[in-house]
């Protein structure tokens, strides 16, 4: 995490990182993208269950503010 972390910053705040750091920062994350999948629709059942929405715009504010807490250092 603290090197996809730092390649984000190198991103957001200065110039691409190196490839060959980038490649390495995600070889593999296919093993990660069922639990990813799996996760993003859970919570989205949740939220529809949670608030029983009748608009499109509703359940996108509330994913916003449920899905900071994944990325909070």
């Amino acid at each position: 995490m603290r090197k996809r972390h730092r390649l984000r910053n190198a991103v957001v705040l200065g110039g691409p990182p190196p490839e060959g750091d980038v490649r390495r920062a995600f070889h593999g994350i296919e093993r990660h993208l069922l639990d990813i999948y799996l996760g993003m629709l859970s919570l989205l059942a949740d939220i529809a269950n949670d608030i029983r929405p009748r608009s499109v715009a509703t359940p996108r504010r509330k994913f916003a503010s449920r899905i900071e807490m994944f990325f909070r250092l």
